[in-house]
């Protein structure tokens, strides 16, 4: 299994589901937890799909640079794009006082990759976005959001 995963996805829904695809199997050869598959793959979709839909007044032609490995007892992910400037931790956290019915339409996928990680950096460089995200391999993996009750 190559220590490294790395794959640069064009800005299409097609080659995002197939790239997650590419990427679970990455994860789990190498090692990965539930957990750690789960917010991987989550934060793939979620930043793939904010890419496709809001990075670019056209997206073809365009895509964004995916890394992941492992180094010193934790997970590493940088995503790489060439779209708009956009830090994601600068975005408003969902409200979450009020129903879902009377919320604004966005965030809460944000959120999630904020909490799920137990670092998120933001650089633009180069007129590029780079997010690097980290999780600690040594954290228990019930920390998968699950709805209702568990057993």
């Amino acid at each position: 299994m190559n220590g490294r995963f790395h794959e640069v996805i064009p800005c299409r829904s097609d080659a995002l589901v197939a790239a997650d695809e590419a990427l679970m199997a990455w994860l789990e050869g190498a090692g990965g937890t539930a957990s750690v598959v789960y917010a991987v793959r989550l934060a793939l979709e979620e930043l793939g799909t904010n890419l496709i839909k809001y990075g670019h007044e056209r997206p073809e032609g365009h895509g964004m640079e995916v890394e992941v490995w492992a180094e010193s007892g934790e997970w590493v992910m940088r995503v790489t794009d060439d779209g708009r400037p956009f830090n994601p931790l600068m975005a408003a956290a969902p409200r979450t006082d009020v129903g879902w019915e009377e919320r604004e339409v966005g965030g809460v996928g944000l959120e999630l990759i904020r909490r799920m990680f137990d670092a998120v950096l933001y650089e633009r460089v180069e007129c590029k976005n780079r997010l690097v995200l980290r999780k600690r391999m040594d954290k228990a993996s019930t920390d998968i959001p699950r709805g209702g009750q568990t057993c």
